[in-house]
Order: C-alpha cells, then sequence, then structure tokens
C-alpha cells in the first residue's frame, strides 16, 4: 500500500539533495588548507552516503523513520560542515534549529517559504554585523539554512498529513465496526448495554450513559460501574439531561460539572462523580427518545472533531435502537393476534411443537388447554360485534394474569383458545382450569356479567406419544366438557374413564 512519504519520495529525494550538495559544497569552499584534505574525504563519504541512502531508504524503512533519519542525517552533516571549514559555528547553529522549530510550526507553504529567505539572508547580516568579511562559503551557508528550512518544513507537513490519514483510517475503522456492531445485535438488552461500551472506547472518556425517555421521563439509564436503580423514573426536568433534551445540538461542559448550577440542582446530581460533560438527545416523532452522554473526571477534550464524532455515534445509536425497535414490532405483529394480542394460530402451534420436543427429549410433562367461549354467537347476535370483541380481549387479559411465564395462551381463532402449559402434570393444569372457569364466572364487561367456558385438557406423555395425538385428545376432551352442558374442564383421561364405562 502505497503511502504519503513514498508518493511524495520525488519531491523528498530533491529537497534532500539540495541540502546534501550544499553541504558538500561548504566542505570544498571552506576547505582552510590546499591539495586533498580531510573535508575531501568527508565530501566523498557524505555523498556516497547519502547515496546508498536515498536508494535503500524508500523501499526498506517505515514512514516514521524517513523523517527522523533524513533530518538527523541532513542536520548531523551540516553541522560538521559548519565546523569543518571554520564558519561562524554558533551563529550556524542557532539559525539551523530556529529554522527546524519554525518549520515544524508552519501549516502555510508560503509562509514557510518566506521564512527560509528571512533565515537565509539573516546569516550573512549577522556575520557582516559580527565582523567577519563575507565570502563565498557564507552564502552558501545562507542558502543552506534556507533549504533546510525548506525541506524540514515539507517533511513535517508531510508527517502530519500522514497522521491525520492514520488517524481518520482509525477512526473511520472504530465508526465502521461500531456500525456493524449494532447493526447485528437482535437483543434489545444486550443492544443497550453495547452502546455505551462501545461508544466509551471510541471516545476514549471515562463513562458513558445511554438515558430511555419516554413521556418525558427517563425510564431507563445504562451507566457502567453507577448504581442507577434510584434514579429511575425521574422527570427530565430534575435532570442534569434536562439541557441536553432542550437542545437541538450537542451540550457539552469542559471543566465545570461539580460547580455548575444546571448540574448540582438536579435529582440525579449524585450518579456523576465527572467534571466533563458532552450530552446528545434524540426525537421519534418530534418527541424525546433518549440521551447518550460522556463524562471525564479531569477536563473534557471536547474539540470541534471530538463533537461531530459523538454526534455520528449518537445519530446511529438512535438509527440502531430504532431499526431493532421496529423489527421487534414487527415480529411481534406477526406472532400476535392483533385484537387479544394473545400468541396468533401459527405462532402457538409453532412454539408448541418447540415445547412438546423438549418435553420428549427431557421426559417433562407437558399439558395443553383448548378452550371455547360458549354461546359466542348468541352474544355477538344480541349485543353487537363491538361488544363480542370486548368480551374477548377481556377474557384474554384473564388468561394472560392466570398463567405462568414459561405458559404461552394462544387464539386460535373465533372464540377459540389454547394454553400450553410446560412441566405441568394434568392434575395441575386441571386446577388452573378451574380457576379460570371461577374468574370467567365471575367476569364483568360493560352490562355483561359472567362468561361460561368449555375446556378439554390433555397432557403428555400419557395423553399422547406425538403432538397431533395430545391436540387430538385435548379437542376430545373440550368436545366431552361440551356435551356434558358446557361450563366445565374435562380432562382426556374422563373421555377414556367415561369410553370404559360405557
Amino acid at each position: 500500500m502505497t503511502t504519503t512519504f513514498f508518493e511524495k519520495r520525488i519531491p523528498i529525494l530533491f529537497l534532500h539533495w539540495s541540502v546534501v550538495l550544499l553541504t558538500a559544497s561548504i566542505l570544498f569552499f571552506g576547505d582552510p588548507a590546499p591539495g586533498f584534505t580531510l573535508n575531501n574525504w568527508n565530501i566523498l563519504l557524505f555523498l556516497s552516503g547519502h547515496a546508498a541512502l536515498s536508494i535503500w531508504r524508500p523501499l526498506r524503512f517505515e514512514d516514521r523513520s524517513l523523517v527522523y533519519l533524513l533530518i538527523l542525517a541532513d542536520v548531523g552533516g551540516a553541522c560538521l560542515a559548519a565546523w569543518l571549514s571554520g564558519l561562524p559555528g554558533s551563529v550556524f547553529y542557532v539559525l539551523l534549529f530556529v529554522s527546524m522549530i519554525l518549520a515544524a510550526r508552519v501549516t502555510r507553504l508560503e509562509l514557510l517559504g518566506a521564512f527560509s529567505v528571512m533565515l537565509g539572508l539573516t546569516y550573512p547580516a549577522i556575520v557582516s554585523l559580527g565582523g567577519w568579511p563575507l565570502e563565498d562559503v557564507h552564502w552558501l551557508a545562507a542558502l543552506l539554512i534556507g533549504d533546510c528550512t525548506l525541506f524540514f518544513g515539507y517533511l513535517a507537513q508531510l508527517h502530519r498529513t500522514h497522521e491525520e490519514q492514520k488517524d481518520a483510517g482509525s477512526t473511520y475503522r472504530d465508526l465502521s465496526e461500531f456500525a456493524r456492531a449494532l447493526s447485528r445485535e437482535d437483543d434489545t438488552e444486550e443492544l443497550h448495554s453495547r452502546i455505551p461500551r462501545l461508544m466509551a472506547q471510541i471516545m476514549a472518556v471515562d463513562n458513558c450513559e445511554l438515558a430511555l425517555i419516554e413521556d418525558d421521563k427517563i425510564t431507563k439509564r445504562i451507566l457502567p460501574n453507577r448504581h442507577c436503580r434510584d434514579f429511575q423514573n425521574i422527570e427530565i426536568v430534575q435532570s442534569v439531561h434536562e439541557r441536553a433534551v432542550a437542545s437541538s445540538g450537542v451540550v457539552y461542559v469542559a471543566d465545570e460539572m461539580q460547580a455548575d448550577s444546571a448540574f448540582i440542582s438536579k435529582k440525579d446530581f449524585s450518579l456523576y462523580p465527572y467534571r466533563a460533560y458532552m450530552g446528545k438527545a434524540w426525537m421519534v416523532q418530534k418527541k424525546p427518545a433518549g440521551v447518550l452522554a460522556l463524562y471525564m473526571g479531569k477536563k473534557g477534550p471536547w474539540s470541534e472533531y471530538s463533537k461531530q464524532q459523538f454526534q455520528f455515534l449518537v445519530d446511529h445509536s438512535a438509527l440502531a435502537l430504532q431499526n431493532l425497535r421496529l423489527k421487534l414490532e414487527l415480529e411481534n405483529q406477526a406472532r400476535t393476534d392483533g385484537l387479544t394480542e394473545l400468541a396468533n394460530h401459527r405462532y402457538f402451534y409453532e412454539r408448541l411443537e418447540e415445547e412438546f420436543e423438549r418435553a420428549r427429549r427431557k421426559n417433562h410433562f407437558l399439558s395443553v388447554a383448548l378452550i371455547d367461549l360458549d354461546h359466542f354467537k348468541k352474544l355477538n347476535d344480541s349485543a353487537g360485534h363491538r361488544v363480542g370483541d370486548q368480551v374477548l380481549q377481556s377474557l384474554s387479559e384473564l388468561f394472560r394474569k392466570s398463567i405462568r411465564r414459561i405458559d404461552l395462551a394462544g387464539r386460535l381463532g373465533g372464540d377459540e383458545f389454547a394454553i400450553a402449559l410446560p412441566e405441568t402434570t394434568s392434575e395441575d393444569a386441571l386446577m388452573l382450569c378451574r380457576r379460570i372457569l371461577d374468574a370467567a364466572a365471575r367476569r364483568k364487561v360493560g352490562q355483561l356479567t359472567g362468561f361460561s367456558l368449555s375446556i378439554g385438557c390433555a397432557t403428555c406423555p400419557a395423553d399422547g406419544e406425538t403432538l397431533s395425538e395430545l391436540i387430538e385428545h385435548a379437542d376430545q376432551a373440550l368436545y366431552y366438557s361440551k356435551n356434558l352442558g358446557r361450563g366445565r374442564v374435562s380432562r382426556y383421561a374422563d373421555v377414556v374413564g367415561q369410553r370404559k364405562t360405557t
């Protein structure tokens, strides 16, 4: 992969060799002794060493080493040339190092060119003012200082560009991985805990909080390593996030959170032993849906770049939360009966099949209860379909309240319901169904009071070795209840016993 330095190798080598040749010229013209002297040997060694470096470097060294190695070689060569040539050394060394400092700080090329000319002309001016006669070697030294200024400044700019590209690439990878991690998550609780954890890591802060809002109250908050249970269901106006919710942009405090009255007066202020804060809220249907906030124990490095990065993370987090919520709603709609909010026909039998396989694998009981509302057609005809729907909804609420978390109630169609009861014996299923019968008889919907149900139960493995047998036998028990006059619960064992007696 090509890099900034490799792409700019031609101008780098050109500037580098201009410095090298000026250094060699100073050695040659500043030689105080006639003949082939030590300066001449240094020139040969200097030129051959740089020739080898120019050929070898682009292929063997990392980019950062190019900056250090070339600067070291050029500074060392220039200082050696000044010393061996008898130049006013202190002036030359001071100007050379001033040029390096300025070159590292200047970011604009036009300023860099102006500084190189200024520093170059400063050397012969100081030499002249110091009483030394101006010679050719002094003007070469002036050119060398100006050339070094250009070269060092150019390398410094390339280095900054290279680091920015590396930071941008690292940030892009972090943000891309953040977006991918959120898009892969299908569990709401896991997504809620993952967002602040990843965001704190990317932003390099001490903590990150996710606060969810409903009806202007914080209904849930995830703040790692802090106890938040006592700060749920508080009004936004009583929270430190009030300012973030009221603002359309990023709200931040760099160093005064513990002294800011807008924070100190809030009910949840004791949650935050931090100095710096940055928060952003997001909206759903023009209502606040949540806040993400960053915290630092020291002064916050809230640069414009960090604010933009935080804005990006908040936007993607809000989008991921919204998408997951919509996805779960669609999935819930696909498996839920719209009127009663119980499991629909398809989903109920899918779950029942899973529970049957689990019961058979682990040798557990599984009971199934099929339920019909007695005389529902007559009720619809006399009271109307709207009242009939209200009755079905009321009974569905009764079923949900009567069963355990591991049980499942479903509406199979019309006035037909079913309940799957994992790890439930025939006797326990019978007790539950009798409680449902009694509660339905006391149920009131509008002007109607008391509803009659017919229920049939079957339990595996005694009442069926296959799921189809289990359902068929529960259905037979249901019709047995109807034949006995409705308003009662029967087990398949009752059907078998009646057959034996007849």
